[in-house]
Parts: C-alpha cells; structure tokens; sequence
C-alpha cells in the first residue's frame, strides 16, 4: 500500500492552489448549522456523502479552516499511483482487489488513530462516488472494522455536502455536520445511524436552501457580473 507522507511544502502549494481553484469554480462554500463540539482527546473520523469529484477538497478544507487537525483520506490505490502528490497532503491508497494490502490498510488506519497527533481522518462511508439524491444512502460495512478495531477515543462525524446553483452561473457548496454517532450501540444499529444521519444533513441542507437560508460563508467565491 502506499502510505501518507505529509510534507509542508506541499501543503502550503496545495493551499494556494485550491484558493485558486475554488474562487474560478464556486459562488461561495456555506456551512449550515452549529459545529458539534469534539474533545482533544478523540480521533475524529468525518462521514462524508460522496457526490463530486470535489469531495475530498472541501473536507481538506473544512479540516484546514475548522478542526486544524492533521488530514488523512483513503484513495484507491490506482488513483493514488496516478496522483501520487496527495500522498504529501494525507492520502494513503487502499486496493480493494487485494486482500492482503486491505488488511495492510486497516491496520495502518488504526495506528494513526492510536497515534498521539490529533487527526482527521475522511471516510466515505458509501464506498463509492453516487448522486448526490441517491437515497436510501448504503453504508459499507468497513467502517466498522475501524471502530471496532480501535479501543480508543472516536468521534465519528456525519458530514452533508451539497453543491447547488442559485441564480449564479458558479454553484454553491453546503456543509452541514451532524451529531456524533454513538459507537456503543450493535453493528447493524451503527450502520443504522450513519446512514440515517447523513441523510439527516443532507435533508438538512435541503429545507434551508428553500427557506433561503444559506447559513455562514465560511469561504467566499466568485459571483457572476451584474
């Protein structure tokens, strides 16, 4: 497998770059709602839909603005070979066709969750890219070989993103972060509330954007000329 090898130089790059990037593709990224509180002592796993290509750029970003956490996300391991330069922001490769480098992966997850850096590590709990009004959301059940794996502290987080245009020719982007899910409770009562919570937020998102309700600018972009 291929492993995370963060390095400063790339970071600072990338974050410049996805300024960039963000102000020529998005009217603003808007985040609805409170942020759950997360204690210090609790690794933090977000739960993430997956509906763009976008997806991990904005949980980058929430964690760079919001959490400050050290970044990790899993990749398919073709992909990561391909853009190898995420490996220095966080990503580490999973390939789901090889047993044994998938058993590889999971015991690296839970090291960085047994590490004493405080992380965040993105999940995307579905498994796969779908569309965003894809309903009931399907959790696949690795998620539960990371929780159950880890006997430490977890905070493990839902997160609705939705990409919307209104009335600009950029879209807008809204975060809404949902309750921590209870970790105590059966496999199947787990799997349960994640796919229950993430619908929440996305639903969540949804009501808002109709009352006209875009809750707090949390990165502002580039309107369209008047």
């Amino acid at each position: 497998m291929i492993r995370a090898k963060h390095t400063k130089w790339a970071e600072l790059i990338f974050e410049k770059y996805l300024d960039s990037i963000f102000k020529k593709s998005f009217s603003d990224i808007n985040l609805i709602g409170e942020i759950p509180e997360i204690s210090d002592d609790e690794q933090l796993i977000i739960l993430p839909n997956h509906s763009t290509w976008w997806d991990g750029f904005f949980v980058w970003y929430l964690n760079k603005s919001i959490y400050q956490r050290k970044f990790y996300i899993m990749m398919l391991e073709s992909r990561l070979k391909k853009y190898n330069f995420f490996s220095k922001l966080g990503a580490f490769s999973i390939d789901q066709n090889n047993p044994k480098s998938m058993m590889e992966t999971f015991s690296y997850i839970n090291a960085l969750l047994r590490s004493e850096e405080r992380i965040l590590l993105n999940f995307y709990p579905q498994g796969e890219l779908l569309p965003n009004f894809t309903r009931p959301i399907k959790i696949h059940p690795g998620i539960l070989k990371i929780i159950r794996n880890f006997d430490g502290r977890i905070s493990l987080v839902p997160l609705g993103i939705r990409a919307e245009f209104l009335g600009e020719r950029l879209p807008y982007v809204f975060f809404n972060i949902g309750k921590p899910i209870d970790i105590k409770k059966e496999d199947s009562e787990i799997i349960n509330s994640i796919q229950f919570s993430i619908e929440d937020c996305l639903s969540t998102i949804e009501l808002n954007i109709i009352n006209n309700n875009y809750g707090r600018v949390i990165f502002k972009g580039k309107k369209s000329p008047t």
